[in-house]
C-alpha cells in the first residue's frame, strides 16, 4: 500500500524537529510518488555549484562526486528559467530531451553509474541565486513521472516547504540559544533565568557555583531564595510583586537586593528583573525573570595576551594594565611583578599613550568594559 500524502507531510514535520528522521521522510515521499531515489538538493545558479543536503537511494560516494565534480554539468539546472513559476514542479524531460541528456557527460559520468535516469524537480525555496529542490528520480528502464504524480507533488509542495521552513527556523533558534548561553557564560557576573515560581531554569557557571556553595543563594522547597536581612525570602514572591506593576513608573518593577553573607565578606548585590508578560506567558517552566548577581569578592580576571593585542601593548605593559584593572595600586603592581615602582610608572605612561587615556581611572574603566574581561 502506497504511503498517503498525509503521512508524507507528517513525516516531513517530524524530520524538521528531529533530523535523524529525514531518511524516513524522504522514503515516504518516494513511496508516495513511486521514486527510487529522493534528495534535498541545493543549487547555485550563479556559479553552478550544488550538493545534496540529504538523500536516500543515492550512495554517499555518488553524492560526494556530484558536489565535487558533476553539479556544474547537470543539464537540468543550467538555467533557472524552468523554475521561475510559483510552486514550480518540473520533469527533467521538460527541460532537455532524452537525446540531449544521453549525449551529455553528466549522463555518462554520473547518471549511468548511479542507475538513475528520469528526474522530477520541485523548487522548495529560493534565496538569491541558490535554490533548494526536492529531487525525485527513477531508475533507467522505468517510465518517466506522469503528469498525475507531478500534480500531486505540486499540491504537496507548499506544505512540505512550510515543514522545511519550520525546521530551518528551529535550527536557527537553537543556534541563537547556544550563542546567547555562551555570551551569558562569559559575563563577569552571575546570571540566572527563573520561571514564575522562582525555580531555576538556567544559570551561568558563576551563579551555579554560588548556589552550590550556598553563598547568599539557596534552594528552598525547590525554588531559589535568599536570606535578606533577618528573614528568608523566596524569589518567586519578588517576581510576583515585580509583575504586579500597577501604576508604578517604568523601572520600579526591578527588585534590588544587598545580601549579607555569614562571613565577613562584602555583601552580594542582586538585581531581579521580570520579563514582559508576552514573553513570560503563563507556563510554569517559561522564563519569567532574570537575576543578575555581583560579587565584590570575586577576583577579576583579565587575559594579558588579549589586552596586549587589543591595545597594542607590550607584554610588560599588558601585565601592568591587567593588574591595574583588577584593582591593584601602583605599589602593589610593583610588588606583584617584582619590579621597581618607577618602572611601573614608566609602563603606565606608555600605556596612557597607546590607549589614548590620561588617568588611571579612565584606563581601568576602558579595560573593565572591554572584551578582555570576558571568560570566552
Amino acid at each position: 500500500m502506497a504511503t498517503s500524502p498525509c503521512q508524507v507531510v507528517a513525516d516531513f514535520y517530524d524530520a524538521s524537529l528531529d533530523p535523524t528522521r529525514w531518511p524516513q521522510a524522504l522514503l515516504s515521499l518516494g513511496e508516495c510518488l513511486k521514486a527510487d531515489a529522493v534528495g534535498l538538493l541545493l543549487h547555485d545558479f550563479e556559479d553552478g555549484s550544488g550538493r545534496f543536503e540529504r538523500a536516500v537511494g543515492i550512495t554517499a560516494d555518488a553524492q560526494a562526486n556530484y558536489r565535487r565534480t558533476y553539479a556544474r554539468s547537470n543539464p537540468w539546472l543550467h538555467s533557472d528559467i524552468p523554475f521561475r513559476g510559483p510552486s514550480a514542479v518540473v520533469r527533467g524531460s521538460e527541460i532537455v530531451t532524452n537525446d540531449v541528456l544521453k549525449s551529455s557527460s553528466f549522463h555518462r559520468n554520473w547518471l549511468r553509474p548511479t542507475g538513475l535516469y528520469h528526474h522530477l524537480f520541485a523548487l522548495v525555496d529560493r534565496r538569491g541565486s541558490v535554490g533548494t529542490f526536492l529531487v525525485l528520480a527513477r531508475r533507467e528502464g522505468k517510465a518517466d513521472f506522469a503528469q498525475e504524480g507531478q500534480r500531486e507533488l505540486q499540491l504537496l509542495l507548499p506544505t512540505l516547504a512550510r515543514a522545511l521552513a519550520a525546521g530551518a527556523g528551529i535550527r536557527q533558534l537553537r543556534a541563537l540559544e547556544r550563542a546567547v548561553l555562551r555570551v551569558v557564560d562569559s559575563l563577569p557576573m552571575g546570571v540566572v533565568i527563573l520561571d514564575r515560581n522562582g525555580a531555576l531554569i538556567e544559570a551561568n557557571p558563576f551563579a551555579r557555583t554560588m548556589i552550590e556553595r550556598g553563598e547568599g543563594l539557596l534552594i528552598i522547597d525547590g525554588v531559589l531564595g535568599t536570606d535578606f536581612g533577618s528573614r528568608r525570602v523566596r524569589l518567586r514572591d519578588l517576581i510576583t510583586r515585580s509583575n504586579d506593576r500597577g501604576n508604578r513608573p517604568a523601572g520600579e518593577e526591578v527588585a534590588l537586593l544587598s545580601v549579607h553573607r555569614a562571613s565577613s565578606q562584602r555583601p552580594l548585590t542582586m538585581l531581579l528583573a521580570p520579563l514582559e508578560e508576552e514573553i513570560a506567558g503563563n507556563n510554569g517552566r517559561t522564563p519569567a525573570a532574570l537575576l543578575f548577581i555581583g560579587d565584590p569578592e570575586r577576583p577579576a580576571r583579565f587575559d594579558q595576551t588579549r589586552i596586549a593585542r587589543l591595545y597594542g601593548l607590550s607584554r610588560a605593559e599588558s601585565r601592568v594594565a591587567a593588574l591595574l584593572a583588577c584593582g591593584y595600586r601602583l605599589e602593589q603592581v610593583a610588588e606583584s611583578l617584582d619590579i621597581a615602582y618607577e618602572t611601573v610608572r614608566k609602563h603606565l605612561k606608555q600605556i596612557f599613550g597607546k590607549t589614548g587615556t590620561y588617568r588611571q581611572a579612565e584606563l581601568v574603566r576602558m579595560l573593565v568594559t572591554g572584551p578582555a574581561s570576558l571568560s570566552i
